[in-house]
């Protein structure tokens, strides 16, 4: 609405200027206008050699303006669009902006001054060793001059306080962002642990319910891991006296084949106790003398022991087919 006030005005002046007579000029009075004595002092201020002045000093000051072609666009959403259709989005800096808003659809500048503007920026940046993102050292501010209230090409409203506040916010969002994935990536990490941890805890679960009967594939497996490791295969506890202390070798319970501690045979009748507990089929008491992994979990923790550190000097059940005999 201001707009076309002022531009009506500005036709009404031309007119003034252009009327020939006096008479003329009365014929241009708006019907609105009541009085022809406020008519007059309106005419008389606009044919006078103040206003003439004024106006070729506007005239001069609009020939040296750069007009920008966003139209209703606007610097943030040309940003925007830039940003997107860019491989590298922090490649678009103000110079870039403000360089892309001043040519036409063809990529030619909008008019000559623009062309000189656009020639010293290049220059310009040919001269800085290295490139800014800050408004007050940029290109655009030596070709331009210091921004004055405004900041250029960033639309309107937006000052050089506001700018410092929204990138001191965006560095911030970067850093949560940062967090954020990272924080991500961690739990997936710790899916996958609990994942491997719920798949070894059915994988123990099932060698649990297999201790109560023969189990071919886990006899399959030692056997393996013993020619592995060069170890004579154990004699069958038909053959070893119950009541011998014959030296022997744990292995790990659950199937990965390591020695875990070393001690003496005690016995492998199913009714022997280990801490009041019978030991039970497939199975055979041992004397703990020598801890080779002393965190690793008993095959039947008690009460008193759950590791093989703690039972270091007590006897304890293992599974027969975990058990080898030392030479």
């Amino acid at each position: 609405m201001g707009r076309l006030w002022r531009a009506g005005k500005s036709r009404l002046v031309k007119q003034i200027r252009d009327a020939p007579t006096k008479d003329a000029i009365l014929k241009l009075m708006p019907d609105n206008l009541q009085s022809v004595d406020d008519w007059m002092d309106f005419v008389s201020e606009k044919t006078s050699a103040t206003f003439k002045l004024k106006r070729e000093k506007y005239k001069a000051m609009k020939k040296k303006q750069l007009p920008h072609t966003c139209s209703r666009k606007g610097y943030a959403r040309l940003a925007e669009e830039m940003r997107k259709s860019s491989s590298d989005p922090s490649s678009v800096t103000r110079v870039a902006l403000w360089t892309k808003a001043h040519e036409r659809k063809d990529g030619q500048p909008v008019n000559s001054q623009v062309v000189e503007t656009l020639e010293r920026i290049e220059q310009t940046e040919a001269e800085t060793t290295a490139s800014t993102t800050n408004v007050v050292d940029d290109a655009l501010s030596k070709v331009l001059g210091p921004d004055r209230g405004h900041v250029r090409g960033f639309g309107f409203g937006v000052t050089r306080s506001k700018l410092s506040l929204l990138s001191q916010q965006d560095h911030k969002y970067k850093v949560l962002e940062k967090e954020y994935l990272k924080m991500k990536e961690e739990m997936v990490e710790m899916k996958t642990m609990k994942d491997e941890m719920i798949e070894m805890k059915a994988l123990m679960l099932s060698y649990l319910k297999k201790q109560a009967e023969p189990s071919e594939e886990l006899s399959n497996a030692t056997a393996s891991v013993l020619k592995r490791l060069n170890i004579p295969p154990m004699p069958s506890p038909s053959s070893i006296n119950n009541n011998s202390h014959t030296k022997c070798k744990l292995l790990d319970w659950y199937g990965s084949g390591e020695i875990v501690a070393e001690g003496r045979w005690s016995s492998n009748d199913p009714t022997a106790l280990v801490h009041h507990v019978p030991i039970g089929p497939h199975a055979i008491r041992v004397w703990v003398d020598v801890a080779k992994k002393p965190n690793e979990y008993l095959w039947k923790p008690t009460s008193e022991m759950t590791c093989i550190e703690e039972a270091l000097g007590s006897t304890v059940a293992w599974p027969s087919d975990k058990v080898i005999i030392s030479e």
